[in-house]
């Protein structure tokens, strides 16, 4: 399996896109709960993993893990056009 890289800064990049491909090798795999937001954000590079990043921190660090309907949420509404 060749999982899809997000940039974030690309022409034509489809967000929507990325998370449809990663949930479809989730799924494959067997993958569940906070292991689907930790590979899919390995995923994530250059503006996308800075963003990541810089969202994650400001979360703090007394709250609960993030989940995957969280994260492409989140993912969504910041790299949606």
């Amino acid at each position: 399996m060749n999982p899809p890289e997000f940039l974030g800064s690309q022409i034509g990049e489809d967000p929507q896109n990325f998370i449809d491909e990663v949930k479809k090798i989730f799924e494959v795999m067997h993958v569940t709960g906070n292991d689907q937001v930790e590979l899919a954000s390995y995923q994530l590079k250059d503006v996308a993993h800075i963003w990541y990043t810089q969202w994650k921190e400001s979360r703090g660090t007394n709250v609960a893990p993030i989940t995957w309907d969280c994260f492409s949420e989140t993912f969504l509404d910041k790299f949606f056009p």
